[in-house]
């Protein structure tokens, strides 16, 4: 096995990666926390972050390091993220193509009636990724990104089998602030994954008042290796998968049929074509 493959491999085991702990702007590939909001918690022209032990607002921030003033000001949707998405390292691949600066706010929240579960199905990179779920009486903790039109078309492209939509409805907090908040977010279109007629967690991802169990990316492969494959050795269970795309997408359909379809009403799907 090639050090890529093992790399590839060791990657698909260990989603969601490095969920940060706490919010930040994603800036020019830094991380900045996050350590005082102005009156409009996800405008980035009000935060305040810090910087080298240092605290400066956003815009003192931007200035010393010659970001245009179109970020700060730049119309923004709010996006939900309950997986990846909210990592550095993984905004950092994202976006790394791209020769303008990238500034994203990461804000944590706590979302009401939801989970982060398995979807059904399998990614490029191996891992069986996440979607969210309708999950009454769960609090997540979840990211919300303000985005803007340009981020979210570099986005929409890296999303693969989810839709792009609009949720209504939702109860966020964000410390001791409580709100009524729309927000979109991408929700997987093979639906949740289900064991034994119910989904199951994410472990990695942080949850009070858990109705799922909850398992880890490598417990969940080696569950479908077992199923499929119980014979084979795990790290080439997840190569074969990466590797072919046939047989990725013939794992991904049996999950598909193991699946149950978004649970929440207030949903609106948008074409990002």
């Amino acid at each position: 096995m090639t050090t890529d493959e093992t790399e590839h491999i060791e990657r698909a085991k260990h989603y969601p990666y490095a969920v940060p702990r706490g919010s930040y702007v994603f800036a020019s590939g830094r991380e900045l926390p996050i350590v005082a909001y102005g009156g409009d918690t996800l405008s980035v022209a009000s935060m305040s972050v810090m910087v080298d032990q240092a605290m400066l607002t956003f815009p003192e921030y931007a200035a010393s390091v010659a970001i245009p003033d179109a970020q700060l000001t730049a119309s923004r949707t709010p996006v939900l993220c309950y997986g990846s998405n909210a990592s550095k390292h993984v905004l950092a691949r994202k976006f790394a193509h791209v020769d303008d600066e990238v500034v994203i706010p990461v804000v944590a929240g706590i979302l009401s009636d939801f989970d982060a579960v398995f979807s059904a199905h399998i990614s490029s990179y191996g891992s069986i990724p996440a979607t969210l779920q309708y999950s009454p009486g769960t609090q997540l903790r979840v990211f919300i990104l303000p985005m803007t039109d340009s981020q979210l078309d570099i986005m929409h492209v890296t999303e693969g089998p989810y839709n792009f939509g609009k949720l209504d409805q939702l109860e966020l907090a964000f410390g001791d602030d409580v709100v009524k908040q729309t927000v979109h977010t991408y929700i997987s279109r093979n639906g949740a994954l289900l064991i034994n007629d119910t989904e199951v967690a994410l472990q990695p991802l942080e949850a009070d008042h858990r109705r799922f169990p909850a398992r880890t990316e490598e417990q969940m492969l080696a569950w479908l290796r077992d199923s499929l494959a119980p014979s084979q050795a795990l790290d080439d269970f997840i190569r074969d998968h990466i590797n072919d795309p046939d047989v990725r997408s013939m794992r991904s359909e049996w999950l598909h049929e193991r699946s149950r379809r978004f649970g929440w009403t207030h949903w609106q799907t948008f074409s990002v074509a």
